[in-house]
């Protein structure tokens, strides 16, 4: 929690702090400093994006993420604020029209590059658990070759390999910078589960940045749940 508060105060004073600095250099800055400003912004939203990928202690969005839905609300207002200091900018620049212009370019800009991660993030997360989808569907297909050599579905993943899988497949995009793993409590890998009062065995996916849920794949119904709680158990609602 205390990491969670820590987040929830510094990521919208950045917010705040990016949008008062495109200010003043808009005023003060050559064009060539400024644009080299809205881009280092720019580069700043694409490290943060995966940061906001993934969960704190399991249970909670992680600081990341709650604290980046903040700089909704400061995207918001630095638009209004940006909006209004127009003509204040305008008089500082004189006739340079070049540099207003460009003032103009980042009224729209500064804003989106605020919520670019938070858009980002979830495209990320999308895109890396369809790949976990797709390494999904080769387990099964390793499974059901396993069923009619042996009779019934394997235990565990290892019994597939090497016969019927070369490897286990590793989970995509979970903590892609090494240092990362100290925010992505996910850690789990894909696993084999058996549901003996249901008579069924389950496929589990990691989710990216959920360590709570996972996917879901009844071999036994072919029926694909893209997010099941572990606190209702993974063989729970399956009829």
């Amino acid at each position: 929690m205390t990491a969670l508060l820590l987040t929830s105060i510094a990521v919208p004073v950045v917010g705040v702090g990016v949008v008062l600095g495109f200010e003043v250099l808009a005023r003060k800055a050559s064009r060539s400093q400024l644009i080299g400003y809205l881009v280092a912004v720019g580069v700043g939203a694409v490290i943060v994006t995966p940061l906001i990928m993934y969960n704190f202690a399991d249970f909670f969005p992680g600081p990341g993420l709650c604290a980046s839905f903040l700089l909704l609300f400061v995207a918001f207002f630095s638009f209004l604020f940006l909006a209004a200091r127009r003509q204040r900018v305008k008089e500082a620049l004189g006739g340079d029209r070049e540099q207003y212009r460009l003032y103009l370019v980042g009224l729209f800009l500064v804003p989106a590059l605020l919520i670019a991660p938070i858009v980002g993030a979830f495209g990320l997360t999308g895109a890396c658990n369809a790949a976990n989808r797709v390494l999904v569907s080769d387990i099964v297909e390793a499974a059901q070759a396993y069923k009619q050599d042996q009779g019934e579905y394997p235990d565990t993943l290892e019994a597939l390999v090497p016969g019927y899988l070369p490897e286990i497949p590793a989970p995509r995009c979970l903590a892609p910078y090494g240092w990362l793993s100290m925010f992505d409590r996910t850690g789990e890998t894909f696993e084999i589960v058996r549901c003996r009062d249901e008579d069924a065995t389950l496929i589990l996916a990691p989710l990216v940045g959920d360590g709570s849920f996972r996917g879901r794949y009844n071999l036994e119904t072919g029926v694909w749940t893209p997010k099941v709680s572990f606190l209702d158990g993974w063989c729970s609602y399956l009829r």
